[in-house]
């Protein structure tokens, strides 16, 4: 019996030992096979990076640049973990579409690449060559640092939040065309609510703006170049509009040729885009692309702040026209002028569509309303009375709470306490919040939106 089971083990040994040898000739082949495909890729230089992948996309072979680029200590690359190092990733992953060339950021690296469809074993592979950028500018389809870092820090130098939005677009594409030439540069400004760009930043011919506007003034999704970018997020580089592949401005008429344009993000939120136009066709290179792409990011900066130094700047003028407004004391009249003023600039300070003043009545133990309303009127809020009961869930609120707020305002429980039934169902109330109004710590009353 101890020979069968010997022989036995012995035999599961040799198919072992056989499958880790084929096994083994077989990845030192694959070697070979790449590096034999790689020879063909004329364009690899000592201390490119390299990956290849078959034709679905699986990486398969990485070179010891690429691994060290990756951080990788041994394993196999996956396509999905390397392509979130590439910004944009989308850039990065056209690479393994079709034969193309682009320029990102992967990791701390602004590079150059390439792609290469090469048969190997039945099979076409695609190779890709990434090169880190460096300051050498004999290629003409390399990006320049220098040129970049000098506008970057032009822009951090020249550009600030308080000059306004509009000053701030102006400027921007003013230091634009000391490095890249243009007839037209535009910045749209993206509308999230309306989903359509705006163009706020214009330099080139005044005759374009007046035919926008006669189209409508803006860009929708898909439409143009600026609403292809939009819908896509990607870089765009027409060559000559004529050709029946290059994506088409909006304006079937206007005299520019070619085109080189880039979206703006901050992070996943989209900003805009930029889009630079020429009068002759073949004006603009991958070099150009790749350097609008390389200062993208500090042009969103820029219209970012002045975005929020505006807004910021809108709303301590609001606050301070709601101090201009004072009370006499003397005068029922005025004051009911006063809370109608004070209303409406809170209503439109917090884009809501009804405001209004409850006073606590010490004698009624209660909130009672001051005429009049914003967005209400004076003969239904004139039947609301808020008690204020001990131990009750609005006496709670009034006491301790820092607001109450409610998204859901038709079921709300608390509706039918507060005796607010029917306004809600004369108005057509959705939400609301109420805040305390105090003096000197002591809570005098709510202010309700």
């Amino acid at each position: 019996m101890a020979l069968p089971l010997i022989l036995f083990v012995g035999g599961l040994i040799i198919i072992a030992w056989i499958w880790l040898w084929s096994r083994q000739k077989r990845d030192v082949s694959s070697v070979v096979d790449m590096e034999q495909a790689l020879q063909e890729v004329s364009v690899v230089s000592n201390g490119d990076a390299v990956l290849v992948s078959r034709e679905h996309g699986q990486l398969i072979y990485a070179n010891e640049p690429a691994r060290r680029w990756l951080g990788m200590n041994g394993g196999a690359p996956h396509l999905e973990a390397v392509a979130l190092m590439a910004d944009p990733t989308d850039s990065f992953l056209e690479l393994f579409a079709g034969e193309t060339q682009s320029s990102f950021q992967f990791g701390k690296r602004w590079v150059e690449a390439s792609s290469h469809r090469i048969p190997s074993g039945g099979e076409t592979r695609t190779v890709v060559v990434m090169r880190e950028l460096t300051a050498n500018i004999n290629h003409p389809e390399s990006l320049d640092l220098n040129q970049a870092m000098e506008l970057v820090n032009e822009i951090g130098e020249t550009v600030n939040a308080s000059m306004g939005v509009e000053q701030v677009l102006q400027t921007l594409l003013t230091i634009i065309t000391r490095t890249i030439p243009f007839d037209a540069g535009e910045i749209c400004l993206w509308n999230a609510e309306e989903r359509v760009l705006y163009q706020r930043g214009w330099v080139g011919d005044a005759m374009y703006l007046i035919t926008l506007a006669e189209a409508g003034g803006k860009y929708n999704m898909d439409e143009g170049i600026s609403g292809w970018m939009a819908r896509h997020r990607k870089p765009v580089l027409v060559n000559d509009r004529h050709d029946p592949t290059a994506i088409q401005p909006k304006l079937a008429e206007n005299p520019y040729q070619s085109f080189v344009a880039v979206p703006l993000s901050l992070g996943d939120r989209f900003l805009g885009t930029v889009e630079l136009a020429s009068l002759q066709s073949n004006m603009y290179v991958q070099r150009d692309l790749a350097l609008l792409q390389a200062i993208s990011k500090p042009i969103a900066v820029a219209i970012y702040n002045a975005e929020i130094y505006a807004d910021q700047v809108k709303r301590v003028d609001d606050l301070a026209s709601l101090q201009q407004i004072s009370v006499d004391q003397d005068g029922e009249e005025d004051a009911a002028v006063i809370y109608a003023a004070l209303n409406k600039r809170i209503a439109a300070l917090l884009s809501s569509d009804m405001c209004g003043v409850f006073l606590y009545d010490a004698d009624r133990k209660g909130l009672a309303p001051e005429i009049p309303f914003f967005g209400l009127p004076d003969a239904l809020i004139r039947t609301v009375f808020i008690p204020l009961p001990p131990e009750s869930p609005q006496r709670d609120i009034w006491e301790r709470q820092q607001a109450w707020v409610s998204n859901d305002v038709e079921d709300e429980p608390l509706v039918e306490q507060l005796g607010l039934r029917p306004v809600v169902g004369v108005s057509g109330i959705h939400n609301t919040a109420w805040l305390p109004l105090q003096v000197s710590g002591r809570r005098i009353g709510v202010i309700a939106v």
